[in-house]
């Protein structure tokens, strides 16, 4: 694979896995928003046992992804071509996830705000 190809695919990802990050610590932050209306229950089942330490919730939804994305990032220089396409298929669809997830979070907060 040509170095600059692959150096602007890698920089993409990394970028894309930034974003992704910022997206889980929005959704995190909407969550506990949500939740403090008592109107709304967390679906996932692990953060909603988390959810009863907010610090212990961000350290786990904040500090591991992190992490993860750090190694992620770092790793990446070394991944083949066809890694490359597999790792900016799945982070594709991990942003779209997300960005659905806080566009749900966002509506919620913009309707619960005009009922107060």
């Amino acid at each position: 694979m040509n170095y600059s190809i692959k150096a602007d695919a890698t920089k993409k990802i990394r970028y894309k896995l930034v974003l992704l990050y910022l997206l889980n610590i929005t959704d995190l932050v909407f969550t506990l928003l949500l939740i403090k209306t008592g109107l709304f229950d967390e679906a996932n089942l692990i953060v909603k046992e988390l959810l009863r330490n907010p610090m212990l919730c961000f350290l786990v939804k904040g500090l591991v992804p992190g992490l993860l994305i750090a190694l992620l990032i770092k790793r990446i220089k070394e991944a083949s071509h066809s890694q490359l396409k597999v790792s900016k298929l799945l982070v594709n669809i991990m942003l779209a996830v997300y960005l659905i997830i806080n566009l749900q979070h966002i509506v919620w907060l913009i309707i619960v705000s005009q009922f107060n």
